[in-house]
């Protein structure tokens, strides 16, 4: 299963890489929304997890306009943004769940799957 991270800490991406590598996911990482819409182009993926707070823009706003051009591929939100508006405003947007960071890559890794179960259309 192949996975888009767009996480601009450089840190907690190479965590999330690796761990969620250590658990059987190919993850590509983008540490910005430029480079994700160039990642997206190029290669098909089966979960996006997105943060919202990046250097060029909001990941929401991002995961909205990705959307409108038919990238129907679930997307996990992964964000230190945590009041019930955030929250409702990235699922209302197309996130298929929102996580609050700090999270646990166990957590992730189990999200991915439950995501990957769901019926309906696939990137």
């Amino acid at each position: 299963m192949r996975l888009l991270l767009v996480e601009d800490n450089g840190r907690l991406a190479d965590l999330l890489v690796a761990g969620l590598g250590r658990r059987g996911f190919s993850c590509d990482h983008a540490a910005s929304l430029a480079m994700a819409s160039e990642a997206i182009a190029a290669q098909v993926h089966d979960v996006l997890i997105v943060d919202r707070g990046l250097p060029d823009g909001d990941g929401i706003a991002w995961l909205r306009d990705i959307r409108r051009q038919w990238h129907m591929q679930p997307a996990l939100v992964l964000t230190a943004r945590d009041a019930l508006e955030d929250r409702v405003t990235g699922l209302d947007a197309g996130a298929d769940d929102y996580v609050v960071k700090p999270a646990d890559v166990d957590e992730i890794a189990a999200r991915i799957r439950a995501l990957m179960r769901r019926p309906g259309p696939r990137a």
